[in-house]
Order: C-alpha cells, then sequence, then structure tokens
C-alpha cells in the first residue's frame, strides 16, 4: 500500500471552519491508512487556570462520551501508558476489555472496533490522547502506517487548538502596553532581563516593573506564568 499522497489530505484539517468539518476532514485524510474511526480526547488548561475535556471522534457520541471522566481513578491501561510516554501503543479490543475500564472497552468492542493504535499529543497547555480504530484485523504494527499517522496527529493537534481557541469560553483579556508585550516576548525568547534592557534602551529595573506589572494583570505572580498565559491567549 503506498501511504505518500495521503500527506496532502492532511492540510484539509486546517481548513475546517467547526468540528463536524473537522471530522468529516479527519476520516478523508485517514481513509487511505485503513483507520475505520478515530477518537482524539483533549486536557486543556485556558487562560484562567480552569481545565477542560473535549472529545472530537468519528465514534457515535455514546460511545465516544464514555471517554469524557472515565479514567479519574487512573486505571485504563492505555491512558496510563500515553500519559508517561511518547511512544504510540497498539493494543487488541479483547485483552483491553479485560484488562481496563470495561464500560470504555466494551463500548468500543460493541460498535465494532477490534483493534487500536493510541498516541499521546503534548502543548504547554493541551494534552491529548489520539486513538485509531480498526474494525478488520489491522495490527497498526507498519512503520509507514505509523509514521504517517504520527504526522496525520500533528496536523490534528494543531487544528483542534486553533478551533478550541476560536469556539471555547472566553475569559477576561488583560490589556498589556506595548512595552509589557515587549519585555514578555523577550523574556519567552530566552533574553535576560538585562538583555531586554539593552535591546529596548531601557533600565533593567524597568524590565523588571513591565514584567512584574504584566504578571499582576493575569493575576499570577510571576514572569514564566504570565509568559504561558500570554500566549495561550494570543497576546505575543
Amino acid at each position: 500500500m503506498s501511504l505518500w499522497p495521503v500527506d496532502k489530505n492532511f492540510t484539509a484539517l486546517m481548513q475546517a471552519q467547526d468540528w463536524q468539518q473537522l471530522v468529516r476532514a479527519s476520516q478523508d485524510a485517514l481513509a487511505p491508512l485503513a483507520v475505520d474511526s478515530f477518537l482524539k480526547i483533549m486536557k486543556i488548561a485556558d487562560g484562567a487556570g480552569r481545565t477542560h475535556l473535549h472529545v472530537v471522534s468519528s465514534l457515535p457520541s455514546s460511545v465516544a462520551d464514555l471517554f469524557l471522566g472515565a479514567d479519574e481513578n487512573g486505571s485504563d491501561p492505555v491512558m496510563r501508558h500515553v500519559a508517561r510516554t511518547g511512544i504510540p501503543l497498539a493494543w487488541d479490543i479483547d485483552q483491553l476489555c479485560r484488562e481496563g475500564p470495561t464500560q470504555i472497552y466494551q463500548g468500543l468492542k460493541a460498535s465494532g472496533i477490534r483493534t487500536g493504535l493510541s498516541i499521546a499529543g503534548r502543548s504547554e497547555h493541551n494534552f491529548s490522547r489520539i486513538d485509531f480504530y480498526s474494525m478488520g484485523n489491522a495490527s497498526f504494527s507498519g512503520q509507514q502506517q505509523r509514521n504517517h499517522l504520527l504526522l496525520f496527529s500533528c496536523y490534528l493537534n494543531e487544528a483542534a487548538r486553533t478551533l478550541w481557541r476560536q469556539q471555547s469560553p472566553k475569559v477576561d483579556t488583560p490589556v498589556l502596553t506595548s512595552r509589557e508585550r515587549q519585555c514578555l516576548r523577550w523574556s519567552a525568547s530566552g533574553k535576560t532581563s538585562n538583555e531586554i534592557g539593552s535591546i529596548l534602551g531601557i533600565s533593567q529595573n524597568t524590565v523588571y516593573y513591565h514584567l512584574k506589572k504584566a504578571a499582576s494583570k493575569f493575576q499570577v505572580y510571576g514572569t514564566r506564568h504570565a509568559i504561558s498565559r500570554a500566549i495561550e491567549m494570543g497576546l505575543i
């Protein structure tokens, strides 16, 4: 099976205007890869420090919703794996029905799923588990297929993050001065306060002042946390 041409379909994910379009674009991109359905569960920390769970999936909603809050006690062996390593995990549904939270995997089995591949996706404010499912005997063991699914995951992560920013409940966005933005931006790039002062033509104490002021607007105590909030809100 030649897999190279499917790369061209991955860019369509970035054009999705809503979650339904993203699911359809994902199904089109995954069809040449012998993937029958997929699921992405996102755990996101917003700019106010709240954590949200969101599922994007081509599974029936009754099955996909089983993943929301289902692993609060850490009993899911697949979730434990993807939480601690970036190595993809191929699995068999019958084995998971014996080992894991049966509600999730029995639901998958009832919908016709026989095998799967799970991949972790991480960013500073976002952890995701991405599952690829087969209703046949696909073992997801081929390196070329895995490489394409890893690439697909990168596109899906970015497309989902963009949609979340556009459609998630908004939090109050602080108004930063141009100097505060500049100081945060240079600090985020690894510059020291002394170096930032030299770049901007201001004193090191003035840089401290702007960074402290920005942190107070985000209601946090340190520059690192202020930078994280600013990036999450798209302010720098």
